[in-house]
């Protein structure tokens, strides 16, 4: 499966899980925001003192549209990772839309088990209870009720 296709693939399957379209959108913001995390790890890697150096002072001065934030996120990558960069761009937003797949299944198959009364959910839900991720698939199960 192309890239292309498989992030379609993600979309779709998210979507049967109970994302809408809303959310869909905060989650690629997300990825893209943990795309530019691991980009900017990766420049470390970068032994061009230069290259580092200009982008460092682009990086370093106002945005004044979101087309001008694209174009330096687009930069940033292109120094980290060369021709390879959209190809690298998609795989970080697919890993994590794969990741938030697998999250989401695990997060439903304990609730249900917890409705069920499983008692191996109910003592993992309340050992977990004042995690702020509990509690985040909390607020989304009761959102969808």
């Amino acid at each position: 499966m192309n890239p292309q296709e498989e992030f379609e693939s993600l979309k779709q399957e998210l979507f049967s899980l109970g994302f809408d379209q809303p959310k869909f959108d905060e989650l690629l913001e997300l990825a893209a925001q943990e795309a530019v995390a691991i980009a900017l790890e990766d420049l470390e890697l970068i032994e061009d003192e230069q290259k580092l150096e200009e982008l460092s002072t682009l990086m370093n001065t106002p945005v004044n549209d979101k087309s001008e934030a694209e174009e330096r996120i687009n930069k940033l990558f292109i120094t980290a990772y060369g021709q390879e960069a959209e190809s690298k761009k998609l795989a970080l937003v697919i890993n994590y839309l794969k990741e938030t797949v697998e999250i989401t299944k695990s997060s439903k198959d304990l609730m249900a088990r917890y409705e069920a009364g499983d008692p191996t959910a109910i003592a993992s839900v309340q050992s977990n209870i004042d995690e702020q991720e509990v509690q985040a698939v909390q607020d989304l199960v009761n959102s969808k009720e």
